[in-house]
């Protein structure tokens, strides 16, 4: 299964220029949705989280939604609320001790919310059936649908091709793909308009390197100090403190829950660990420098 979604998202531009594509478009309608606020102060979240979402919804659905559309502005109040639940402490101790789960709210609430979500995509991929052309796959949904058709013919991997995994599949990319990136986008803001000077730098190599033209990838590797800014919004923010739990296979078969603050904000590792920094990752020469230590999603 984990071949198969890596090569199907592979095939639908992630990690190619294709995807590129979709996310300047993307970007130039967000940039006209701000600019119809006229300068006005506006709540950033539901729009930044709306655009980054649409990436990965054009990909697993095969459309993009308008950032006022109610289906998709319930889907993604679903997926947040959800994620913040599951950092609540109820929702950690009913991890840890399930059969509580009956008496807790907040888990009635996730789990309804996950069916809500559930029951939109069942409804999504069976209107995909209805004109499914194995010639023309127009998402990640298509791709999926026909190689359930092809295993159950030959009768292998039918097991893993069946409806609920494709439900959790849709379920998951969607959350992965939407909540860090969002996440992130909206901590910059708020730190570039605590830290002007260091946004004013940002903005200077923006001009000095792509000017007029449209941002590409390549760009990356012409503006260090922007590269830098980036990677310290994802560590100082801390925007994912605890990693999933992982079991080791072997030995005691204990549950470990890494903590990534504790590397984050390391002090053997970070300068300054507790300061919005860009210098952390940048060397002597101004260059970009990688570090071991940044770890902002998983360990």
């Amino acid at each position: 299964m984990r071949r198969f979604t890596l090569s199907t998202l592979r095939d639908y531009g992630v990690g190619r220029r294709t995807i590129e594509d979709k996310i300047t478009e993307e970007c130039s309608v967000l940039m006209k949705t701000i600019t119809t606020y006229a300068g006005k102060p506006f709540e950033v979240t539901t729009v930044m989280t709306a655009a980054v979402s649409n990436i990965i919804v054009s990909i697993l659905l095969g459309k993009r939604y308008d950032y006022e559309d109610p289906t998709f502005l319930r889907l993604l109040k679903l997926m947040n609320e959800n994620i913040r639940l599951s950092a609540t402490p109820s929702i950690l101790l009913c991890d840890s001790f399930p059969m509580l789960g009956f008496l807790l709210g907040s888990h009635k609430i996730l789990i309804n919310n996950r069916k809500e979500v559930h029951d939109f995509i069942q409804a999504t991929f069976i209107e995909h059936l209805k004109d499914l052309d194995e010639n023309d796959q127009r998402s990640f949904i298509d791709s999926f649908l026909v190689r359930q058709r092809e295993e159950n013919k030959k009768m292998t991997n039918a097991e893993y091709f069946h409806n609920e995994n494709l439900k959790a599949l849709v379920l998951d990319l969607f959350g992965a793909g939407t909540e860090t990136t969002a996440n992130t986008l909206r901590w910059a803001i708020l730190l570039m308009m605590k830290y002007p000077d260091i946004q004013r730098k940002v903005q200077e190599e923006i001009a000095k390197v792509i000017g007029d033209l449209q941002p590409r990838t390549e760009h990356r590797a012409k503006m260090p100090y922007t590269e830098a800014v980036i990677h310290e919004v994802q560590r100082f923010a801390d925007i994912f403190p605890m990693n999933l739990p992982h079991a080791t296979s072997m030995d005691i078969g204990m549950q470990i829950i890494p903590l990534l603050s504790s590397v984050l904000h390391d002090e053997s590792q970070w300068e300054k660990p507790h300061e919005f920094y860009p210098e952390h990752f940048l060397d002597s020469e101004g260059k970009f420098l990688k570090k071991d230590a940044f770890l902002p999603f998983s360990a």
